[in-house]
């Protein structure tokens, strides 16, 4: 492998093992937070619409300022959405949180 691909490598696996994680405990987060399944589905649908809203745009960005700008600027928003996953403590946190994280996904991939 390259030198120069062995940071993306790194970052997409961590985005990857990061998402893995993530998956399976959130929903039972939220419902100790006190989420229906109104409130799980809420959260599950935001990602998935802030994912498609944000690719297109993210993507003409990525040619206007450059790749490394949107690795970046993707890397940032994963570390805090984690940090508002950890932090949150209502069920509107965490619908925030996903589309942080959709938004740092949109931007890498």
């Amino acid at each position: 492998m390259s030198s120069r691909l062995l940071p993306l490598g790194l970052i997409a696996f961590f985005f990857n093992v990061a998402g893995g994680l993530i998956a399976p405990t959130l929903p039972l987060y939220a419902r100790s937070l006190g989420a229906d399944y109104r409130d799980l589905g809420l959260i599950g649908a935001s990602q998935g619409f802030a994912f498609a809203a944000l690719t297109i745009p993210l993507g003409r960005a990525s040619d206007r300022f450059g790749r490394r700008a949107l690795l970046v600027i993707s890397t940032l928003a994963e570390g805090i959405a984690a940090a508002c996953y950890f932090g949150s403590s209502r069920v509107s946190g965490l619908i925030a949180a996903k589309l942080v994280q959709a938004a740092g996904s949109a931007a890498f991939w």
